[in-house]
């Protein structure tokens, strides 16, 4: 039933005239709302970079005041979004959308790629929350807007613009010597402001578990144990500035990170002495300059990146890894009438220096052309885009049609079809990434897709269904690669289609309840694979997430749950990784209102449910946590948890 819907949806669009009704005026894409909740109060740039027409949610850092949440568990809360914890608080934490890998997921600090030596997966759990104005989670084929690699969507971090010179400061403490430090500050002046954030976080992670070193043999009891190696040292930071420089406007962005974590290993084959250090440093600048040359806005823009990663194995020893990478672009964007364009070029390089992989690099190329089409006086918008990317020896061009259309004011429909390739990244290839061994033969992904979303907005009242379907070609799927690590290899076909919904209502001044479902068929679709009809790895076919907060004046509860049922963990289907049930909670009093201090308790795991991870190794039971939260703004007032 849905893929005749995504079918029809493709046609639907692809039919859609260019042009219609030319007289009616012009509307920008900053004037239309996202789909899951509406648009954020911070200020806007000029011109807004985002895809108007794709199934976006905006997670506002706001709505989140007393509470201590990583930028993990706060993209968590968005429809179609699954967090992939590998180990202990404080491992790698990746997020995958629609069924995607983390590798299909292009993730931006306003605007600037935050991709790492392991190509598209970033590590959430580095970079500090403090400054976060908003996260927008944009669901979907995006390669037409984003560039090659966007097959599941985009997470753009936006970070706050200061207005007004700020402070904040976090102190946090838990089991297993779980200590968590944060600060960030803000200047303003007249012409901008800068704003820098840094935290540091360690933990030794000997949590206790239970497993069953004899499971084949029916009766045998549980066994407990304490988990060794899994510490992590962490350090992140990010900072951003915006300067008005006559009529242009300069912005700045930076992040960085390194640290170092112990790799413990299966329960069966424990590996203490492994572990890795990495480091990563990203910088980005855009001048937009309003009216350039005449009608043209002109856009400048450049980014840097040099990340490491050394890995220790036993018995093989260091293996040091060196990534780096650099490119630039210049975009123009012109009204005529009812229609926006935008034309894009830009080129970069990335070089890898591995042991043993005879330091490969490659130059990398893009140029791609967009209209936004006001019709039927602002209720309709059409959205047609094309982009072309060179990667190396991989090419591919991205088509996508989208459409916005809103026949009452809380009322709208959303609509999208495209196709986009992914070529594989170094990580991919060549790197080893802990426990995540590279393929050097694998070959680019190349995927068309469709949705179909209608949302609802009505004061405090916010909801939203969506459709949608996938076809891949030689899709980059992770197995278990015996004995103990995770490998990428291409599937001829894929099929993925599914549907999303989210809800959040208030039926009280001092209540928000949440609740977001992803449903997910996925299949190998080559008849020629012996797999051929099996569900894909890691793509769980049911996932929930809920959230209540209780916000009475200065005190605070929340409750929190995540569900997924089990998930395959290689193609043949043979092992399976089990569901889980997971209840966080929370409590919090407000003990200063200028400045404003929190101090929260909480409580992780309620349920004791020792779900594993990913290479199926033990995650923690009920722990407790317990932290200091304070800033000075001198716009905000203290007041109720208000959406």
């Amino acid at each position: 039933m849905v893929r005749r819907l995504a079918i029809s949806i493709a046609l639907a669009l692809w039919r859609m005239p260019d042009r219609a009704l030319a007289e009616a005026p012009s509307q920008s894409a900053t004037e239309l709302p996202p789909v899951d909740v509406p648009t954020s109060e911070s200020p806007e740039l000029p011109r807004d970079e985002r895809d108007p027409t794709a199934l976006t949610t905006e997670i506002r850092a706001k709505d989140y005041a007393g509470e201590e949440r990583s930028v993990a568990e706060l993209v968590a809360s968005a429809p179609g979004a699954t967090i992939h914890r590998l180990g202990d608080f404080g491992q790698l934490a990746t997020v995958t959308l629609r069924g995607s890998s983390a590798d299909q997921i292009i993730v931006l600090l306003d605007g600037v790629p935050l991709t790492s030596a392991a190509g598209g997966t970033v590590d959430l759990s580095t970079i500090p929350p403090e400054l976060i104005d908003r996260i927008e989670v944009l669901r979907g084929d995006a390669g037409a807007r984003y560039g090659a690699g966007a097959l599941g969507g985009v997470i753009n971090i936006v970070t706050r613009r200061p207005s007004e010179t700020v402070s904040a400061a976090t102190v946090g403490a838990g089991e297993w010597n779980t200590e968590d430090v944060s600060a960030a500050g803000a200047l303003a002046g007249a012409s901008g402001g800068a704003a820098l954030a840094a935290s540091f976080f360690r933990s030794d992670g000997d949590f206790p578990y239970r497993w069953n070193p004899t499971s084949e043999l029916a009766g045998s009891p549980l066994l407990g144990a304490v988990r060794r190696n899994d510490w992590s040292d962490l350090a992140g930071s990010v900072g951003s500035g915006s300067w008005r420089l006559g009529r242009s406007e300069l912005t700045v962005v930076g992040e960085g990170s390194f640290g170092a974590r112990g790799l413990a290993g299966p329960v069966d084959a424990l590996t203490p002495t492994d572990h890795e250090q990495f480091g990563r440093a990203i910088v980005g600048a855009r001048l937009d300059d309003p009216h350039a040359l005449g009608p043209l806005d002109l856009e400048l823009s450049a980014h840097g990146r040099l990340d490491s990663l050394d890995v220790t194995l036993a018995p093989e020893g260091p293996l040091p890894q060196t990534d780096l990478e650099g490119g630039g672009s210049a975009s123009l964007a012109w009204a005529i009438g009812p229609e926006l364009w935008r034309a894009e070029a830009g080129a970069g390089r990335e070089t890898l220096q591995a042991a043993d992989e005879g330091n490969p690099a490659r130059n990398e190329l893009f140029a791609s052309l967009s209209d936004e089409i006001t019709l039927l006086r602002e209720r309709l918008l059409v959205v047609p885009a094309i982009r072309w990317d060179a990667q190396g020896p991989f090419e591919g061009v991205s088509p996508k049609l989208g459409a916005s259309f809103s026949p009452w004011a809380p009322l709208e429909l959303r609509a999208n079809v495209g196709e986009s390739f992914r070529a594989p990244t170094f990580g991919e290839l060549y790197l080893q990434q802990g426990l995540v061994a590279p393929n050097p033969s694998l070959l680019p992904e190349r995927g068309e897709s469709a949705d179909l979303g209608v949302a609802f907005s009505e004061g405090p009242a916010l909801a939203s269904l969506t459709a949608f379907a996938s076809s891949y070609q030689d899709l980059i799927v992770y197995e278990v690669y015996p004995p103990f690590a995770v490998k990428p290899f291409n599937i001829g076909r894929a099929w993925i289609e599914g549907l999303e919904a989210s809800l959040s209502v208030r039926p009280a001044a001092s209540l928000t309840l949440e609740a977001v479902y992803t449903y997910l068929l996925t299949w190998d679709d080559d008849p020629q694979s012996p797999t051929y009809g099996y569900p894909l790895p890691y793509r769980p076919p049911h996932h929930a997430h809920g959230r209540a907060v209780w916000q009475p004046g200065r005190f605070l509860a929340t409750l929190e749950a995540d569900w997924a049922t089990p998930q395959a963990l290689n193609a043949a289907g043979s092992l399976t990784l089990p569901g889980h049930f997971i209840v966080d909670a929370g409590a919090g009093i407000r003990v200063l209102d200028r400045p404003e201090l929190w101090l929260t308790a909480e409580a992780k795991n309620l349920t004791d449910d020792q779900a594993p991870d990913l290479y199926g190794y033990p995650l923690p039971g009920t722990s407790f946590f317990l932290t200091l939260r304070g800033s000075f703004d001198p716009q905000s007032n203290p007041r109720s948890h208000d959406r």
